[in-house]
């Protein structure tokens, strides 16, 4: 019995003990949440600044001067998103693997190899070596505000789990975010290595099936230069016609072996396993269209615009709303960055689109066979020159590497590729825009946001030199307008840039770029409205720039109903077009696809797959089949020729989508056989009807032999995962969902997954914020983010917006000073200390 009362009373006691520490535990997690109330001291401050907050936790700020407004827009930004900002700046500058772990040492030799840190400090040397103009005092203010926070500020849950050192930010941090942001455009890093090793180990038969360069069949942006007829299509055959690899190679890099070949796509799938393993996401691509006040109900322009990024947790984008003397503007911005990439003050405003040019280049560099640090430049032996990185690793001895550069740029291999015999033989340096020259980002966004005019808009845009961005424009004034804005490169005429280059002639080399004014654009269009769906703009002047672009299906869906509806355009109808769900080309390719199969198969999903109109809504089922029938399809032209990991870089890639209608529209296309097969040579209804017949084993093994439990929704899925999250039980703590959403691959409601024959089409990218306005009513813009404005996990604000994310439901970004004050849910006063 005494044993008995031992034992109660041991349990007893521990149980307390676990109470007093969970208590303990919550109190201290409720502590680090962000401070929306009260007041805060910080120095340098002219005057108080006030910030209320309303139900979603948007702060409103309202100051007397722009460098106040940034001091407490910087110290708001790190209480909610420091971590994000940590992780960014560590990506970009090759210091992950310091606080992650020898795991990331491919990544960090990756980013260090590119320069990201050495073009980040010559910004920040060009462009803030002073603090006398108005957009250095607002960005070093804004830089004082995260700082002050870093400094006073309570410490983020992520810094105390991992152990990082909370550091202070300076300029060059800023160029780092947009050097991050840089690189995700960057598509060239995973396409030129691939395409060059199809070209040189397959044959120029199986390169020219493939569509690389637009043709004629591809819709393209309008653009207001006039071109010679059938310009498009000359263009394209010209670059089609040089490809002899004595041109581009020169006479000794002629002969390629095999194994070379397999050593470029060494760099694609490098990268691509890189960002697979990103704690922060990539840009993929985006929407955005702009109607004159001509096809508007209210008679003035609507915008609406969604950037497509890599879902994440926290939502990628934080929200501000700044007023200051007669300064009124509500921004979108990135972590770590001052200025709103994307936002409207009260008379003008703009969205963003990646552009998808073409801007970077790999040059083969020819070796001097007596001093592997000299390669040939055009007549003589030139010294490479030879930089030190040092990684520091978590829990492990420290990295050093050498970095070589030629006037191109560094040589990629030297750092990425393992086998040191090949890489002396055939060293291939990457020549990339974005680390050309001091970057502009923070000059141009600073034009943008105080834009009053078309003109002062364009002036902004003309500013961007890389990432190269599509600018959505629209004022109060009736102006509309679509700027491709990027120092796009002019490239002699027989070079075809997706494929490595001769880096010895000069013969290939860049010269110069192009001037603003000869980039696409469209201003006040006839047809009243201007878009981009990240496909190929029209040519300027005889010349299509070449470039990585998306399918044009969302291009054709948004002509489609820009274009059919007969009633004039407000708010209610675009929020219907920013989530429609139907794509423009799947019926087409399906009716291809069925007609070639014939009577080959037979199954109830073929009648599905007849009656879809394109949909994509939670209880469809033809979506499920079409996908996975896809799937198969591209296993059975590509992974015979390509392998397992280059046919996973191919699918990471704009390639596998754009090529793909070109081959099915070719039956006579070399890839259709199936080299894994000796005696026989597969046709392309063969090809379908083995992707077919597989796609219904598939499904039935995942799914069952009920075509009722095949809905878009049982494998449609969206979590929103936080780094720390990957780790379980973590994940219950970090990630938002997992969700049943609606959307698929490009379609408007561009929530998209890559092909798979895995049971979840797991969503990687979608829209990463929703934004419509009525420039007739400033006031009532509306937006929406994935999750929340939070980035904290104990927040309210943490997820708050996802059930209006998925439902299509928004929300509004507020401007009327009295509207807010009613509507406040806290206020904090932000005083000088």
């Amino acid at each position: 019995m005494k044993m008995k009362s031992t034992i109660i009373k041991l349990f007893g006691a521990l149980l307390l003990i676990l109470i007093v520490a969970g208590a303990f535990l919550y109190g201290y997690l409720v502590s680090l949440k962000p401070q929306m109330e009260g007041e805060i001291s910080l120095t340098s401050l002219q005057d108080s600044v006030k910030v209320i907050f309303d139900e979603y936790g948007i702060p409103h700020i309202y100051a007397q001067s722009e460098p106040d407004a940034y001091r407490a827009l910087g110290y708001l930004h790190a209480q909610e998103r420091l971590f994000q900002m940590e992780m960014i700046r560590r990506v970009a500058s090759g210091r992950l693997a310091e606080i992650l772990g020898k795991d990331l040492v491919e990544t960090d030799k990756l980013f260090r190899t590119l320069g990201m840190n050495q073009i980040a400090e010559k910004s920040a040397q060009a462009f803030f070596s002073t603090n006398s103009l108005p957009y250095q005092q607002a960005a070093n203010a804004y830089l004082d505000g995260i700082n002050q926070f870093v400094e006073t500020g309570k410490t983020p849950i992520e810094f105390s789990i991992l152990g990082i050192p909370k550091t202070k930010f300076a300029p060059k941090d800023c160029y780092l975010v947009s050097g991050f942001m840089a690189f995700g455009f960057a598509q060239a890093f995973r396409t030129d290595p691939l395409i060059t090793k199809i070209y040189e180990k397959l044959g120029q038969n199986y390169y020219n099936d493939l569509l690389v360069h637009s043709d004629s069949t591809i819709l393209k942006i309008p653009v207001m230069q006039k071109e010679q007829p059938d310009s498009a299509t000359k263009a394209a055959k010209t670059v089609k016609n040089v490809l002899n690899p004595t041109l581009f190679l020169g006479e000794k890099f002629a002969e390629i072996s095999s194994s070379k070949a397999d050593r470029m796509t060494e760099l694609a799938a490098l990268t691509t396993q890189i960002t697979d393993n990103l704690p922060v996401p990539l840009f993929h691509g985006s929407n955005g269209w702009v109607i004159s006040g001509a096809k508007s109900k209210s008679g003035k322009p609507l915008l609406s615009n969604d950037a497509h990024i890599g879902y994440s947790q926290p939502a990628v984008w934080f929200e501000a709303h700044l007023e200051y003397g007669n300064s009124r503007f509500y921004g979108n911005h990135l972590a770590g960055l001052p200025f709103a990439v994307i936002g409207h003050n009260d008379v003008s405003g703009w969205g963003l689109t990646m552009f998808e040019n073409d801007d970077a280049d790999f040059f083969r560099e020819k070796v001097n066979p007596q001093n592997p640090n000299q390669v040939w430049e055009i007549d003589h032996w030139a010294d490479l020159k030879i930089r030190e990185e040092v990684i520091k690793v978590k829990d492990g001895a420290e990295v050093r590497l050498q970095v070589r550069e030629s006037k191109h740029g560094a040589i990629i291999n030297d750092v990425l590729l393992k086998d040191a015999q090949e890489i002396n033989n055939a060293p291939v340096a990457v020549w990339w825009s974005f680390t050309q020259q001091p970057n502009t980002i923070l000059q141009s966004v600073y034009k943008l946001m105080h834009s009053r005019t078309l003109n002062d808009a364009q002036e902004g845009a003309s500013m961007i030199d890389a990432p190269g961005v599509n600018v959505m424009y629209a004022n109060q004034q009736g102006d509309i307008a679509w700027w491709a804005a990027a120092k796009i490169p002019k490239r002699p005429s027989q070079v075809n840039s997706m494929l490595f280059l001769d880096g010895a002639s000069g013969k290939d080399d860049p010269q110069g770029n192009y001037n603003f004014t000869e980039n696409p654009q469209n201003i006040n269009p006839s047809k009243d409205y201007v878009y981009s769906a990240n496909n190929q703009p029209d040519t300027v002047n005889g010349v299509l720039y070449s470039g990585y672009y998306l399918t044009d299906d969302r291009a054709r869906r948004i002509e489609q109903l820009l274009e059919s509806r007969k009633e004039k355009w407000d708010m209610d109808a675009l929020q219907k077009m920013v989530m429609d769900a139907t794509s423009a080309t799947a019926k087409d390719h399906l009716k291809l696809m069925l007609s070639i199969m014939e009577n080959q198969v037979a199954h109830p999903a073929l009648d599905t797959l007849k009656k879809w109109d394109g949909d994509h809504q939670l209880n469809d089922i033809a979506p499920t089949i079409y996908y996975k029938f896809l799937y198969f399809i591209t296993e059975g032209i590509f992974l015979d020729e390509l392998g397992e990991k280059d046919f996973g870089t191919l699918q990471q890639t704009h390639l596998l989508l754009y090529t793909l209608p070109k081959l099915l529209n070719n039956e006579n296309s070399v890839w259709w056989d199936n080299l894994t097969s000796k005696d026989t040579k597969e046709t392309r209804k063969e090809i379908l009807v083995q992707a077919f017949q597989k796609t219904i084993e598939n499904l039935e093994t995942q799914l069952g032999k009920d075509m009722d439990d095949w809905r878009w929704r049982k494998v449609h899925i969206l979590e929103h995962k936080h780094p720390l999250g990957i780790q379980k039980p973590l994940n219950h703590l970090f990630n938002v969902g997992a969700f049943e959403v609606s959307g698929g691959a490009e379609v408007i409601n561009n929530i998209k997954s890559l092909l798979t024959k895995g049971q979840i089409h797991q969503v990687s990218a979608g829209p990463s914020k929703r934004i419509l306005i009525d420039f007739a009513d400033v006031e009532n813009a509306v937006s929406v983010l994935p999750t929340g404005q939070s980035g904290y996990f104990m927040s309210k604000h943490y997820d708050d917006q996802a059930q209006l994310y998925n439902e299509g439901k928004f929300r509004k970004m507020m401007m009327n000073k009295a509207e807010i004050e009613k509507a406040k849910a806290s206020e904090l006063i932000f005083r000088r200390r």
